[in-house]
């Protein structure tokens, strides 16, 4: 007996494969809310009377590591506590703010030297919006 499979048998039987598919589907459908929990967070509105009426000091981390004091000329980071030093006599608060590209360890070294210099009271790391 020879067998004639003809046009219909070179055919895939595709019919297992979509319901492999739409098992798949349903499976990533109750999986993605447990994936996708999120965080709320309540953010304080701004308040004008919460800020600060004593001078603050800004040190600003620049990307090549150079340091700026309240938007001054660049200076290196072995001149920082130097140059700090002056502006201490004013104000006893400094904010510390970092630019794109700064990593970490630079941003926590340089509170961690402001922090512990005489006059310093509180020091603060400035965020972006």
């Amino acid at each position: 007996m020879a067998m004639n499979l003809g046009k219909r048998g070179a055919e895939i039987n595709v019919t297992p494969l979509i319901d492999i598919l739409l098992v798949l589907l349903v499976i990533f459908l109750v999986a993605m809310p447990i994936v996708l929990r999120s965080e709320h967070v309540e953010v304080p509105t701004h308040d004008e009377s919460a800020m600060p009426s004593e001078p603050v000091v800004a040190i600003a981390i620049h990307a090549d590591m150079t340091y700026s004091i309240d938007d001054g000329a660049p200076i290196l980071a072995s001149a920082l506590p130097a140059a700090l030093a002056s502006h201490l006599a004013a104000a006893h608060a400094v904010m510390v703010a970092a630019d794109d590209g700064v990593q970490w360890h630079d941003v926590v070294t340089t509170i961690d030297q402001v922090t512990a210099m005489d006059g310093v009271e509180r020091v603060a790391l400035a965020t972006k919006p």
